[in-house]
């Protein structure tokens, strides 16, 4: 398997995750990243690159988490919070990455 050029892989990034709340309920507990399959890197059996991820709640620690809402249908789940994630989730999530990036020390 090989990666696709351009995509980035942030172990420490990923790890921010406990530190965020959810984006969609604000729910501080058991929140991940899940990385957008919408992504041009993302497919069959690929990730998509670690700056394309976006903090959810996990059903491990609620009922019904948002990170697994989204597993079953991404597309419907983007466009029922369009006014979170707005018209491209992928430039939002790059946002994230970025204020990162820049935030920390």
């Amino acid at each position: 398997m090989y990666l696709k050029e351009g995509k980035i892989k942030d172990r420490k990034y990923l790890d921010t995750a406990r530190d965020k709340c959810c984006l969609v309920c604000g729910s501080r507990h058991g929140v991940v990243m899940h990385h957008l399959r919408c992504s041009s890197y993302a497919g069959t059996g690929t990730k998509a690159g670690d700056d394309e991820v976006i903090p959810l709640c996990s059903r491990y620690f609620k009922k019904d988490g948002c990170h697994d809402k989204i597993h079953n249908n991404e597309k419907q789940f983007l466009n029922h919070y369009k006014w979170i994630f707005g018209e491209d989730p992928i430039a939002f999530a790059k946002l994230l990455y970025k204020r990162y990036l820049t935030n920390r020390t």
